[in-house]
């Protein structure tokens, strides 16, 4: 059996190039690269891989922290479009509730002013209606707010005003206390 090993050994050293040859031709993978070809070292291509990696991390966390800045001032926007959502409901809730019978035209101002035009048309349609009621009655009523919470409803800010409890109407008694 040493005597196989042998006869291949010595046809090694008689004829070099003629393996050398097969060699490439049976395991081209295996082939020196040819001249002039880049070959990567394990080292360089963990290094190169790691390179990779730090400039996708560096650019992930370069669009989250430019992303991020812009929001204080969103929030900010959105803290005073709340707060002036607030204001106006408050505004409306005690303009509508505070009633002087003699002064029923600034009431009905109040009460139409920054509504939609549908809405102003029906107030405008019930005002002689409102004025028969209120007149005789001597209404006179006066309100402070509550609370204002606005609410958001498929992405639009709609607000609700809780004014002072129902107001107590102070009517002038037609007959004098005896």
């Amino acid at each position: 059996m040493n005597r196989g090993w042998t006869d291949i050994e010595s046809m090694l050293t008689r004829f070099p190039a003629t393996f050398e040859v097969l060699d490439n031709q049976l395991f081209p993978m295996v082939a020196a690269p040819p001249c002039g070809a880049l070959t990567l070292s394990r080292g360089g291509l963990l290094a190169g891989s790691a390179v990779a990696v730090l400039t996708a991390v560096a650019v992930v966390l370069g669009i989250l922290l430019f992303g991020a800045r812009g929001e204080p001032a969103r929030e900010r926007a959105d803290a005073a479009d709340r707060n002036r959502a607030e204001q106006i409901a408050r505004d409306y809730s005690v303009g509508a509730a505070t009633v002087d019978f003699q002064n029923l035209d600034a009431w009905l101002g109040k009460l139409t002013s920054g509504t939609v035009p549908d809405l102003s048309a029906k107030f405008d349609s019930t005002a002689p209606a409102l004025r028969e009621i209120l007149v005789p009655l001597r209404w006179q009523s006066s309100s402070t707010p509550i609370t204002a919470n606005p609410k958001t409803r498929a992405g639009t800010p709609t607000t609700r005003s809780s004014p002072s409890p129902p107001p107590t109407p102070r009517t002038a008694s037609p007959c004098k206390p005896q």
